[in-house]
């Protein structure tokens, strides 16, 4: 979690360290004790509104190659591609499809969650029921880090 205090500005300014709260488990302890970290599905969420924003139709202001790739990106067959522009772009049952395409996109997304504070109690307690651990990652390289497994991961 990014504090509160900082603004728009400082974005970029990252803190020496963030910490993730886990509870424990014998499923995922090893992996998350040698650094690998999770990214969470926005659909999983506890609160179902959380990342979930107003969605619009704005599909007539890019070209349908531009669709098209974006579409594949997200997991459409080619031999759907073409229809499902179309139905983006007509005028029935709009909301459906676009609902269903931006489903698609928040199934390709991740989300960590850190936070500045190892020691606070409400975190501690809604993330390991007052029994987990706590991690601290250093950020000096946990930027390049991600965007390099990740890299490595599409190839």
């Amino acid at each position: 979690m990014i504090n509160t205090e900082h603004t728009i500005d400082d974005i970029e300014v990252i803190p020496p360290s963030l910490y993730k709260y886990y509870k424990f488990d014998t499923n995922y302890n090893k992996r998350r004790l040698l650094g690998e970290v999770y990214f969470s599905s926005p659909l999983k969420f506890n609160d179902p509104l959380d990342s979930q924003l107003d969605v619009k139709n704005n599909t007539k202001d890019f070209s349908e190659e531009w669709l098209s790739d974006k579409l594949f990106e997200l997991g459409y067959k080619t031999s759907d591609i073409k229809s499902k522009i179309t139905e983006l772009q007509s005028a029935h049952d709009k909301k459906t499809v676009v609902t269903e395409v931006h489903k698609k996109q928040l199934e390709k997304l991740g989300i960590l969650c850190l936070s500045e504070n190892n020691i606070n109690p409400i975190m501690w307690s809604y993330y390991t029921n007052n029994e987990g651990y706590c991690i601290e990652y250093d950020t000096t390289n946990l930027l390049q880090d991600i965007v390099v497994d990740f890299v490595d991961k599409i190839s």
